[in-house]
């Protein structure tokens, strides 16, 4: 009978560590998923502050320069004055 108990107890100690082992690998594997994840997030957050910075200054730079698109788009008509507006755009850029 003693021997028997200490069989058993044997396996149940060797039971034991086998699923602490296991455990222990679950963990690690869930805290990579984990950093992995997180990391993922700040990534994103990172991209999106720099896409509202970017477009935040594309925005306060069409404000400093009233008129910009309207005088962008007169590039293309079809009218005879077109040649005269790119003159003038020209002039106003490069002052």
């Amino acid at each position: 009978l003693l021997l028997n108990l200490e069989y058993l107890f044997k396996q149940f100690l060797e039971k034991t560590r086998f699923h602490h082992e296991e455990w222990e690998r679950t963990e690690t594997v869930h805290n990579l998923q984990f950093e992995s994840l997180y990391d993922s997030l700040e990534a994103m957050t990172r991209t999106v502050v720099m896409i509202h910075t970017q477009v935040t200054n594309i925005d306060e730079s069409h404000q400093k320069v009233p008129g910009i698109s309207g005088k962008i788009l007169g590039l293309f008509d079809d009218d005879d004055s077109s040649e005269e507006k790119n003159q003038e755009w020209t002039k106003e850029e490069e002052s």
